[in-house]
């Protein structure tokens, strides 16, 4: 009887773990889903070149943009002026850019600008 029970307990075990076993799935699957997906990809890089319903493709990059926009960083451009080193070595003038804040910052969900 004892082991009448055991086998009973282990039986549902023992169909669940091979239910995880990737040899019992079918080859083709995953050639579908590859097909698929390129396809969808290929559709989706023609309706972003032709410009067509560019607004309402929801895509992870506009989610994120739409969802979290970054908040005004301001580059500041700024002259260096000629001048001479501490060893006495002369320096050309020139021009160099730098934003306002060191890292960019982004605007909760749903925060006015």
């Amino acid at each position: 009887m004892k082991h009448l029970t055991k086998l009973l307990l282990t039986l549902p075990i023992i169909f669940l773990l091979s239910g995880c076993d990737s040899s019992l799935k079918p080859e083709n699957q995953g050639n579908k889903m590859e097909t698929f997906f390129q396809n969808n990809n290929i559709k989706l890089h023609h309706l972003k070149k032709q410009g067509l319903n560019a607004g309402f493709i929801r895509t992870q990059e506009t989610e994120l943009e739409n969802n979290f926009p970054k908040l005004p960083n301001p580059v500041l451009n700024m002259f260096i002026y000629p001048h001479i080193t501490k060893y006495d070595n002369p320096v050309p003038g020139y021009t160099t850019n730098f934003r306002l804040y060191e890292v960019d910052h982004y605007a909760l969900p749903n925060e006015d600008l």
